[in-house]
């Protein structure tokens, strides 16, 4: 039957009830399984530094016709003081020959796994790892990190005693060119990634760790978490995320983080040295292809409710967002000048308003001062993602608009096809809004309200 390897895992609940074979110990090797697949495992156990050898061949499944479907455990237990390349060696050694067992009538899987030093309380040995062909060097690894000051090593995550450690863990691996995760055993600091450390971001993280105001400090793929200590007033907080803002971006980089409180709200989200992605940078709006940009007038008076006249469209749909957008009309006799975003009210069916609805500002779009000709129309974009009404929530039926920061809210009608339209932003949603522009590239011409 074919043999499939793999690196060790640890076993489930679902294969420590496997059927196990009939036990017959192979001289010199702790196993629970047939012979013919414990003797095999016989040289492992003569190897460089092997202290002990276990193996445990479990019956996955059972089926007299095709064959039985099993598993081979091999656990290689060397001494901690081993040196990390020997250690490498031995246990590449313990693979290839355990890879070489095979089950008589049964498709097997061989999975090997390194421990070394003394058990815990939890159970577990200080390090453990999988061994295999596709992990070359990851034994060699966890033993450096081990000897290096790690309270634990499994796989490739490491737990250290101080920030101190962490430091020369990090270096050590940044060093040696390999990824790593490490935490303090306090849960104070974590650092995680897919690749090999960057010591500036460990060099912030145990920036971080000095600060009173400090509780908690993680950096990984997703970016920079850190979560506020209880000590000192709420200017503390506002202290911390100016730090986190004026510090110097890591490699000139973008780099998120979210400031939690002590019970672990969100206070706020931003980024590193206020370094943001392009795509959050401010730009002036990019017009329809054959559309002139208006004259800037900066002696043309500033709109008042009087002057204009507001409608919206019907809504569209893609992705699983929502579009729309607010028309606005000069309907007066002389250019005038509008700068900002309109402010929005979504009622329900009773005329009441949603609740909790926010409005989020499109971050990509630059607030600018438009001067509208008289007759002509300006828009503002408005996008939300899509919403289940199966269970029959308050929807959106009726909108009321405030153009301008000085004027008075009016009432918007909401048709689509010459019926009334109901918008699927349900309480709690949120919705992105553009400020007024003359126009938007991929958004409907800003129509006259009619």
């Amino acid at each position: 039957m074919k043999t499939r390897h793999l690196p060790a895992l640890a076993l489930t609940g679902a294969l420590a009830l496997g059927l196990l074979g009939c036990s017959d110990a192979a001289p010199g090797v702790d196993c629970q399984g047939p012979r013919a697949v414990c003797q095999p495992l016989e040289p492992i156990a003569e190897l460089d530094g092997v202290l002990a050898v276990e193996g445990k061949y479990t019956v996955l499944n059972q089926d007299a016709l095709d064959g039985d479907v099993a598993v081979l455990t091999v656990l290689i237990t060397l001494g901690e003081v081993m040196d990390p390349g020997r250690a490498e060696t031995t246990a590449q050694r313990a693979w290839a020959t355990a890879a070489e067992v095979t089950a008589p009538g049964a498709a097997l899987t061989v999975q090997v796994r390194a421990e070394a030093g003394a058990t815990g309380p939890d159970g577990q040995a200080r390090l453990s790892v999988g061994v295999g062909e596709d992990t070359p060097g990851r034994v060699q690894q966890a033993f450096a990190l081990l000897q290096a000051g790690a309270q634990s090593v499994s796989g490739h995550s490491a737990q250290v005693p101080d920030a101190a450690a962490f430091e020369r863990l990090a270096q050590l691996a940044q060093a040696q060119r390999f990824p790593v995760e490490l935490r303090t055993g306090d849960g104070r600091l974590r650092y995680s990634s897919s690749n090999v450390p960057e010591m500036d971001g460990i060099e912030l993280l145990l920036e971080l760790a000095a600060l009173d105001s400090v509780a908690k400090a993680s950096l990984d793929n997703s970016g920079l978490a850190v979560v506020a200590s209880g000590r000192g007033p709420s200017q503390a907080h506002a202290d911390l995320e100016r730090w986190l803002r004026k510090h110097e971006p890591l490699r000139n980089e973008e780099l998120s983080f979210i400031l939690f409180s002590p019970s672990y709200d969100i206070l706020v989200e931003g980024w590193v040295g206020d370094k943001k992605p392009s795509y959050l940078i401010p730009e002036p709006v990019s017009l329809p292809e054959g559309v002139a940009p208006w004259p800037q007038d900066p002696r043309a008076p500033d709109c008042t409710d009087r002057d204009l006249a507001v409608a919206a469209t019907p809504s569209d749909a893609a992705l699983g967002s929502r579009f729309m957008q607010l028309n606005v009309q000069n309907i007066s006799s002389q250019t005038c000048a509008l700068e900002g975003l309109p402010a929005i009210r979504f009622l329900n069916a009773q005329g009441a308003p949603q609740k909790d609805i926010t409005l989020e500002p499109m971050p990509h779009v630059l607030v600018e001062r438009i001067a509208i000709p008289a007759g002509a129309s300006a828009m503002s974009a408005m996008k939300w993602s899509a919403a289940s009404t199966t269970l029959d929530p308050d929807v959106t039926t009726g909108l009321e608009v405030r153009i301008m920061e000085e004027g008075a809210y009016v009432g918007v009608p909401r048709m689509a096809d010459g019926e009334p339209e109901t918008l699927d932003i349900l309480d709690g949603s949120k919705v992105s809004v553009s400020p007024w522009v003359q126009a938007m590239k991929g958004w409907g011409t800003p129509r006259p309200a009619e």
